[in-house]
């Protein structure tokens, strides 16, 4: 699963009490932890308190954003570097 496909699938849980803020944070500080590369979007969210869902899916979809403009920034880099090495 991807990070953009976690964080809705978080997101959804919280909404329908399938999951607790705790397993949302503790899923946030395992990325911090372990991907330093793509750990920016994730501090935030961390730092909520794990009873307060509403900002929880709020941060999630924060998360979400930020990680779709990561993928858009990616894809016209790749597009860019593709269009430069036919010319």
């Amino acid at each position: 699963m991807t990070f953009l496909q976690q964080a809705a699938y978080h997101r959804a849980a919280l909404l329908f009490g399938l999951t607790t803020g705790d397993v949302v944070i503790a899923w946030a500080d395992d990325i911090i932890a372990h991907d330093h590369e793509n750990a920016a979007p994730f501090l935030d969210l961390s730092l909520i308190p794990p009873h307060d869902l509403s900002e929880l899916r709020h941060a999630l979809a924060a998360v979400e954003g930020r990680v779709r403009l990561w993928l858009a920034q990616f894809e016209n880099a790749e597009n860019q570097f593709f269009e430069e090495s036919i010319c």
